[in-house]
């Protein structure tokens, strides 16, 4: 996205927060810049230099650098809000080429590849990118029982399941943790719960909340130190409520015609039980191991 686009969007944005939620992953691409050399030695004033046509030529050049108007948005966000925010750009290792330039490609592409901090850069952004598109949905309405929120959702994928998980445990490893607050679900991500009758990924996920005003707060963890939240984490559980139409108790406008087909296995209505019951006997299982054979089972022909 271009730099001034962005900050024309980000302006905007503010503007009508209320409607519209952060956006998840901002990346923006640079077309490199010049390093900028100071001189500690003092010029002499010149009538030119130092004119109103030459300060207002310098400002229309500067406006044209892109790494400027990157410099100002970043300045603007604070340190929750930078965590999404990218900027893969690269600085030329002498003056500025000319945009006609066709020699210089070699040297420039060679700079990309060789430049430390490009790599930790490129992984970072890649990293956001492909965890945004896992999303959480609530399947009911937050229960209040003993003082707390008990909610109940699933975390779903935008785009293709396989691709994407895949994508996730091939950049990572094969060990990304499912954490809620900062702790450990017990769950892991993995192609598993992609649904072989409709392709679809699906995590039931349970966790309990003081109060609908808290946010979910669900995020990938793979090793100490590394973790990222998932799309849309800064909304609370009663923004979720609202979007998802759970408290239309009267009817919706669209009167409750599903946005897109309801695969009649992963939908919560049809499988939610039976997901907590086979995840809750698989639990059970593995910390209480039988001591004995379990009882076969008898076949009875009544006549």
């Amino acid at each position: 996205m271009g730099d001034d686009k962005l900050v024309l969007r980000h302006t905007a944005l503010g503007m009508v927060m209320l409607k519209n939620p952060e956006p998840a992953v901002v990346l923006s691409l640079g077309t490199g810049t010049a390093h900028e050399v100071h001189s500690p030695q003092a010029k002499p004033a010149h009538s030119f230099r130092n004119g109103f046509l030459s300060r207002i030529y310098r400002s229309g050049v500067a406006s044209f650098e892109s790494q400027n108007t990157w410099r100002e948005l970043w300045n603007s966000l604070d340190e929750q809000n930078r965590q999404d925010y990218f900027r893969l750009n690269v600085g030329f290792p002498g003056p500025e080429p000319a945009i006609n330039d066709a020699g210089c490609m070699e040297e420039l592409s060679s700079c990309v590849q060789t430049r430390p901090e490009g790599r930790s850069e490129r992984f970072e952004s890649i990293s956001a990118l492909l965890i945004s598109n896992l999303y959480f949905e609530l399947d009911e309405i937050a229960a209040y029982r003993s003082g707390f929120y008990h909610c109940r959702g699933s975390i779903r994928c935008r785009l293709n399941a396989h691709i994407i998980i895949r994508a996730i445990l091939r950049l990572h490893s094969d060990d990304v943790e499912i954490c809620s607050d900062d702790t450990p679900t017990g769950f892991k991500v993995t192609e598993r719960d992609i649904y072989p009758a409709c392709y679809i990924y699906r995590r039931p996920v349970e966790f309990l909340r003081r109060s609908t005003s808290e946010s979910p707060m669900l995020s990938l963890r793979w090793k100490e130190g590394c973790e990222r939240k998932l799309g849309a984490m800064r909304e609370s559980i009663s923004w979720f409520e609202q979007q998802q139409g759970l408290r239309d108790f009267f009817g919706s406008s669209n009167h409750g015609r599903p946005y897109a087909l309801k695969c009649p296995v992963c939908s919560p209505e049809s499988s939610m039980k039976q997901i907590w019951q086979q995840d809750a006997r698989a639990r059970k299982h593995a910390n209480h191991s039988p001591t004995h054979s379990p009882l076969k089972k008898r076949l009875v022909v009544r006549p």
